[in-house]
């Protein structure tokens, strides 16, 4: 399941540029195909950077994980229109702030509050079943 879809482009995009940008040169159809796989690519980069902090794929999105993949999604979608020259340095800084957001994320500067993902050993035996939760050590501690 993506965080991004083909709506979400089409409210920055008109069909014209989005037909031009998923690999249409004439602007007049639009490479569905290509919408979805940089849409997974996104979403693939967001849980990859969310792994073991998040129960993932995430059920329901949080809008700041969908801005992140949606802006992820966007660079992708240039960078194939520009796989021979340079990128736009307008999309080229929202790729950056995207992946600084998702960086803050990742160490926990930023906490979404939403699907955390917790360590939990579960033992069972004869007198009943005990649950303890796991938490990790933080370096003050040694």
């Amino acid at each position: 399941m993506s965080y991004i879809g083909l709506s979400d482009f089409e409210r920055e995009f008109n069909n014209q540029e989005l037909a031009r940008l998923s690999g249409d040169p004439s602007g007049i159809m639009v490479n569905t195909v290509r919408i979805g796989l940089v849409a997974d690519m996104a979403t693939s980069e967001v849980d990859s950077n969310l792994t073991g902090l998040y129960a993932l794929p995430f059920t329901e999105v949080p809008l700041i994980i969908s801005h992140i993949a949606y802006e992820l999604g966007v660079y992708y979608l240039y960078s194939f229109y520009y796989k021979n020259s340079e990128i736009p340095d307008q999309i080229r800084f929202r790729r950056y702030n995207a992946v600084t957001i998702l960086k803050l994320i990742s160490k926990g500067d930023i906490k979404l509050g939403v699907g955390l993902q917790i360590n939990r050993i579960i033992s069972r035996n004869s007198i009943g079943t005990n649950e303890f939760e796991l938490i990790p050590l933080k370096d003050k501690y040694f």
